[in-house]
């Protein structure tokens, strides 16, 4: 799953708690709320971790890959089975 624009994490912090097995790809054109995105994922992480489920890694793609809007993704076609916008 591709998580768009991911923010501050609601979202993914969302995803990661409702589909533990889920692989996830965070991205995001600044790193402004990075640091507060990944403590989310990671509660959601540790949570699921207490309930039994392995914590699957996420992968966080920065400015240092995608430019923004009216650039192209940094990844081939058909690599995510959903996005989350």
């Amino acid at each position: 799953m591709l998580d768009l624009c991911h923010g501050p994490g609601w979202g993914l912090e969302a995803v990661v708690r409702r589909f533990p097995a889920a692989r996830v790809t965070a991205l995001d054109f600044t790193d402004t709320f990075r640091r507060t995105a990944q403590a989310r994922a990671e509660q959601a992480q540790d949570r699921n971790f207490r309930d039994g489920h392995p914590a699957v890694p996420i992968v966080w793609v920065g400015p240092d890959r995608w430019a923004g809007f009216g650039h192209p993704l940094p990844f081939a076609r058909g690599v995510f089975d959903a996005v989350r916008l």
